[in-house]
């Protein structure tokens, strides 16, 4: 898992969504923080493989600009790796989710246990 580990980031509140931003604690891209978008994943078949897509929104770019981080390879890759970890982490916890939490949405939340 690209040796991502808790203390690599933390989860902050986000005064503009119902969605915890993710603040990078560690590494090159330090005190950036973002929030992710729709996840999903993409399979291929032929391949017996699956591929993580995601979209994220930057909310605190730090010492970096925000539009050179959205087109920055190893920065996108860098939070898939983190999604991937707090996803993995989060369902081996039986703490996983899928679906949105609030009540006024029209989504369905489906619980990992």
């Amino acid at each position: 898992m690209y040796n991502i580990s808790d203390s690599d980031f933390t989860l902050v509140e986000n005064p503009e969504s119902d969605f915890y931003g993710v603040k990078l604690l560690t590494g090159k891209y330090k005190d950036v923080t973002v929030v992710y978008g729709k996840v999903s994943i993409k399979e291929d078949e032929a391949l017996d493989i699956g591929t993580l897509e995601f979209t994220w929104t930057c909310i605190d770019p730090a010492e970096f600009n925000d539009k050179e981080l959205n087109k920055n390879e190893e920065f996108n890759n860098h939070l898939g790796d983190v999604l991937t970890y707090i996803i993995s982490d989060s369902l081996e916890k039986k703490k996983g989710q899928i679906g949105h939490i609030n009540a006024n949405t029209d989504t369905s939340t489906q619980s990992s246990t």
